[in-house]
């Protein structure tokens, strides 16, 4: 199974200021689909930058899984209600299972 999952650098800008965020996702459509943000901040640009590693984790705040992509010398985490989740969910099934295992072997204790 996968370990790593294609990143992208989306641009984006309000009356304020301009930024960057990191994003994982399977494609640039499939990330455009999920880029839903307030009238006043505008998508710039998306780029496509090379692959990252996945760690699935759990997160006890939430008790659900939370993902861990390690890109060069920077560590995006992702949970349950970021953007790339659902497709993180789906491109480290195992790690998945691990972690929903563990839960379910706390929570029978």
């Amino acid at each position: 199974m996968a370990t790593k999952t294609r990143l992208y650098e989306v641009t984006l800008r309000n009356g304020h200021r301009k930024w960057t965020e990191i994003y994982p996702a399977q494609s640039e459509a499939s990330l455009r689909s999920e880029l839903i943000f307030s009238d006043d901040i505008k998508i710039i640009e998306i780029n496509s930058l090379d692959w990252g590693q996945v760690t699935a984790q759990p997160n006890f705040e939430t008790d659900t899984v939370a993902f861990c992509v390690a890109y060069q010398d920077k560590e995006i985490f992702i949970s349950n209600n970021d953007i790339g989740y659902s497709h993180l969910m789906q491109q480290v099934p195992n790690q998945v299972k691990n972690v929903n295992d563990f839960f379910n072997d706390e929570h029978n204790r």
